[in-house]
């Protein structure tokens, strides 16, 4: 299903991760108030890292608008970078002519330069690896960040600045500058930019808004820090006592960094760091030396030393408590399907309804939403109507019918299949979709989910779910409501189908009650004697046209066997029967109709007529077939198509195994001692044994209700596994199978058994398909190739091909083009790919027939 994110171009544009920018008026105001943050913001921190350089010789130990501007860039889209390029370089020009001193013009332009160059690699390193907006909570981001975002940006265009230097004449020794810079930059950007991308993020918001303990702690140890750092301030004590000292805060650090994570980790080490730096410059940190370079040199060292492998320790805890959270919420989401699916399963008709909503409440509590509501869209009578809907206290109760003007854009994008998600319902809307935003003010609702889960050109149907504060939809959060959004979707389908049966009796007893049954009377032969109004009605034929012929004309040829031994069974002991039957009406249609029969006997118990009272049941008929179909699906659909071939694959061997224990009897009876040849025919029985306990577990394993689990696999292999199962089937349907295998192909990691599913119900459907090709036609291709990071499995079949009009909702739950199919196994399919990361689509071959392809990643999804 394609889900529809809104591009967040503000927030984006303003350097801020979604969420930040609360609308979209003024944007352009907005925007230019940004760059003028980050543009104070350099300076500022300019100010400050000009200000601790040290004596002799004004030797800068940290760079921090380094740290600034790389965290600005991250933030921000790249085609507004060239704001900040021309915004920050009259900010620069000034801030070194003020506070640096004397500077030549071409070397202002040349730090500059290298400035930006290094911020812009670092940013488009951090995009690439670790994506936007960048997150700091896994190692393997942090070390990204680190090392490919800082250390290796800096490194490079320090060098190449340095060398600038030296032809310029600013500077004689390479060397020399060309690590200082590096170094000076490396620690700006590891003491500034962490601490900005997560308050973006909003994970240090996170810990004000966690439970009043957990901030007060984070709180109180913040403080802490603070104040064993003041004393390093101070020139009291030894030098042994001052080193004691730089290092009393590092106890509370690695609590901040296993307990709050990078965020306030990040901020602790800022307070740490500016308070070094300040003692080093006032002279009172342990960090002097017989030069103002070795002293930088020292305290350069001893903030790296303490901030990388903190910020690392930090972001592995994270990714391990995130972990944890994530099984976490899956065994709860887990549950959580398993207890809705349970309470809609058969509920009772009165309280039908009423178990939908419960089970929306339980959805909307569990997953902290605020309103899910269940809606149908027609599209031909302009109007959406929601069945069912839950509200939380706090949120306003929805009206049930709502005009296709109210949500124009939005049922547009669900007519087209299309998840809409919105973060920031009032930002992220289109400007087209004012109708939309007014009525998302209306009801107070900031972010929003809306999943189609049957869209067709009569109805659309779907599911909302609402949250009046605003909060970002994951992937998985969304993957998960889509799997709700088809289960409630279904269940109402259901209970639809019910109330419609239930109607369906309903007019039935109407008819009763009228006395507009059919009712007629006839003799044993089948001829006419009476027929009532309804009964001629429902024929379209006068009394005198019926009077005097035969029912029999009526009913199927092939039903007549059983209708006789029906009205066989109406004795004198047993005067009345009931009987379901088809029955031809005049325009050809076959249509079900039920019979109540009452036998009249003569005094010797000879049945001398019957009288019969009918009514038509085809709509009760359909329901009772569409409610059956629904619960057992999924397994008859399997065992239906696999009967023959698993009977044949197993009846073979147990043949073999039958002849040659007769055999062996024999041999035995003989006595002639030929044991060798006893060995052998043991072997055989063993061997074929062993072919029928694999084909019965390789049906156990496709059918049995399991866990996924993933593994590397050799998809050709697999492929090849599968066709050799159905083997006998296509040899029963006479059709040939025929396997193009790639050579090379990698390793692909998905579930076994799930993949075999999916495979064997394409290669049954294309065998379906051809039920009516020429024999000499039905073959049946199987083809793997490279698809770029993925390997593609393509099943061509030389059947009828598949209309233009069904093309689009082959996929669709309960939508089938077989006489008497289900609909499952196509969007089972479906599931079962996407799952793994894959796409499965269907396409026709210009030369007949259609060609169903999917694709596995190559690496794990």
């Amino acid at each position: 299903m394609a889900v529809a994110r809104t591009d967040d171009l503000e927030a984006g544009a303003a350097g801020l991760a979604p969420g930040a920018a609360a609308g979209r008026a003024h944007p352009y105001a907005r925007l230019a108030l940004t760059v003028l943050v980050v543009c104070a913001g350099y300076y500022g921190a300019g100010v400050v890292a000009l200000a601790l350089r040290l004596e002799p010789g004004g030797i800068s130990t940290i760079w921090l608008p380094h740290g600034v501007l790389l965290a600005a860039l991250s933030l921000t889209p790249v085609r507004l970078w060239w704001l900040y390029v021309a915004a920050l370089l009259p900010t620069h020009l000034h801030l070194v002519r003020e506070f640096q001193g004397p500077v030549p013009l071409e070397v202002m332009f040349v730090q500059y330069g290298g400035n930006m160059l290094q911020a812009i690699l670092g940013a488009l390193a951090v995009g690439r690896f670790i994506g936007t907006p960048p997150r700091l909570d896994t190692l393997r981001h942090m070390v990204d960040f680190i090392v490919l975002g800082v250390i290796l940006p800096v490194v490079v265009v320090s060098a190449l600045v340095a060398a600038l230097f030296v032809l310029a004449g600013w500077v004689g020794d390479f060397g020399l500058a060309w690590h200082r810079r590096a170094l000076t930059g490396i620690c700006g950007a590891v003491a500034f930019t962490p601490l900005v991308l997560e308050m973006t993020a909003g994970r240090t918001a996170a810990i004000g808004a966690a439970p009043w303990r957990h901030a007060l702690e984070c709180a109180a140890v913040t403080i802490g820090v603070f104040a064993l750092a003041m004393p390093a301030l101070g020139g009291g004590g030894d030098l042994a006592s001052r080193q004691a000292l730089l290092f009393a805060p590092l106890p509370l650090l690695l609590w901040t960094a296993v307990r709050f994570g990078p965020g306030a980790l990040s901020l602790q080490l800022l307070i740490v760091t500016l308070a070094t730096l300040i003692a080093t410059k006032a002279g009172h940190a342990p960090f002097l030396a017989a030069s103002a370079a070795e002293s930088v040199l020292s305290v350069q060292g001893f903030l790296l030393s303490l901030s990388i492998p903190l910020l690392l320790l930090a972001a592995l805890v994270a990714e391990r408590n995130r972990s944890a959270r994530e099984l976490d919420e899956r065994l709860k989401f887990e549950q959580l399907v398993s207890e809705v699916s349970a309470s809609l399963i058969n509920p009772p008709a009165a309280k039908a309804d009423e178990e939908v909503e419960k089970a929306l409440h339980k959805t909307a509590i569990a997953l902290a939403l605020d309103r899910c509501s269940v809606f149908q869209y027609h599209p031909a009578r302009r109007s959406c109507r929601i069945t069912h809907s839950a509200e939380s206290a706090d949120c306003p109760v929805v009206r049930r019918e709502i005009a296709a003007m109210e949500l124009p854009w939005l049922l547009r994008q669900l007519q087209a299949g299309v998840t809409v998600v919105l973060n920031e319902v009032v930002r992220d809307l289109p400007a087209e979709a004012i109708a939309e935003r007014q009525y998302a003010e209306g009801y107070g609702s900031r972010s929003w989910v809306a999943v189609p889960v049957t869209v067709g050109d009569d109805v659309v149907r779907a599911v909302s779910f609402h949250s009046i504060r605003q909060r970002d939809w994951s992937a998985e959060l969304v993957s998960r409501l889509q799997l709700l959004a088809e289960i409630f979707v279904s269940s109402v389908g259901s209970l639809q189908a019910k109330e419609a049966l239930h109607a369906s009796e309903k007019r039935y007893r109407d008819v009763v009650e009228d006395q507009t049954e059919l009712i007629c009377r006839f003799l044993p032969d089948g001829t006419y004697t009476f027929v009532n109004g309804a009964y001629c009605r429902y024929f379209q034929r006068s009394p005198e046209e019926l009077l005097g012929c035969s029912f029999w004309v009526f009913i199927p040829p092939e039903e007549h066997q059983a209708a006789r031994e029906f009205l066989a069974s109406i004795t004198p002991d047993h005067p009345v029967a009931t009987r379901e039957h088809e029955v031809l009406t005049p325009g050809g249609d076959v249509r079900w109709q039920q019979w109540r029969d009452r036998g009249v006997f003569d005094d010797q118990g000879r049945v001398v007529e019957y009288q019969a009272v009918g009514r038509d049941i085809t709509e009760r008929k359909h329901a009772e077939d569409a409610m059956h179909g629904l619960a057992h699906a999924a397994r008859l659909a399997v065992m239906g198509e696999l009967t023959a071939s698993l009977a044949h694959e197993v009846n073979q061997p147990l043949n073999a195994i039958l002849n040659n224990a007769d055999a062996a009897e024999l041999l035995l009876e003989d006595g002639s001692g030929r044991l060798d040849e006893v060995r052998q025919i043991l072997a055989d029985i063993r061997k074929d044994d062993l072919r029928a306990s694999g084909v019965i577990r390789h049906a156990r394993e496709l059918l049995r209700n399991r866990e996924p689990e993933r593994q590397p696999l050799d998809l050709g292999e697999l492929v090849a596994g599968v066709l050799q199962f159905v083997d006998r089937d296509a040899e029963r349907r006479q059709v040939a199978l025929e396997l193009e295998l790639a050579p090379g192909l990698p390793v692909v990691y998905g579930d076994k058994v799930h993949l075999e599913q999916v495979l064997l119900n394409l290669l049954l459907n294309g065998m379906d398909a051809m039920a009516d090709t020429p024999v000499p036609r039905r073959r049946l291709a199987v083809r793997t190739a490279r698809s770029g990071g993925t390997v593609e499995v393509a099943v061509m079949d030389n059947g009828h091909g598949i209309p233009a009009t069904t093309l689009s909702r082959l996929f669709e739950s309960f939508y089938t083009t077989k006489k008497d199919g289900m609909g499952l196994g196509l969007p089972l399919a479906r599931s079962i790919v996407e799952a793994h990361g894959g796409r499965i689509w269907a396409e026709n071959r210009p030369e007949g027939g259609a060609t169903f392809r999917f694709t596995v990643p190559v690496e794990p999804a």
